[in-house]
């Protein structure tokens, strides 16, 4: 009878070891998961924040602008009967709106710069690459 004591504790232990690892590995998993997810949704949030950014109107009247614009070689666009707003669109993406319809916005500017593209290498640059590490 003790035997069969002894042979039955060690089965019900041997399994509560198992369950406790199984939920013991497995919340690891998740908190690495949500760890993951928090990462990924905080660096989206402010890779945008870091792409614009609103300044004063100080310094970016609609002569500056036009004149940095025309410097840069962007396009700039003046108020007119269809729109509130000045500005100017660079060759690379990025660009400055200023002005607008409400009193905050006709005190501030939006700036904006070209989101990152990623590159990936042609067969030649990966050949390059190969044999630059060789």
């Amino acid at each position: 009878m003790h035997g069969i004591a002894v042979a039955v504790r060690f089965l019900l232990t041997r399994g509560k070891t198992n369950v406790l690892r199984y939920f013991t590995m497995r919340s690891t998993a998740m908190k690495i998961m949500w760890v993951s997810v928090a990462f990924l949704l905080l660096s989206g949030l402010v890779s945008d924040a870091v792409l614009a950014k609103t300044v004063s109107i100080a310094g970016n009247s609609r002569t500056q602008v036009e004149g940095k614009c025309g410097t840069s070689g962007g396009v700039f666009w003046k108020e007119g009967s269809t729109g509130h707003t000045y500005g100017c669109m660079n060759s690379d993406g990025s660009g400055i709106v200023c002005s607008g319809v409400t009193a905050a916005q006709k005190k501030s500017c939006d700036t904006f710069r070209q989101a990152p593209v990623a590159h990936f290498p042609t067969r030649d640059e990966a050949a390059k690459g190969e044999m630059a590490t060789k």
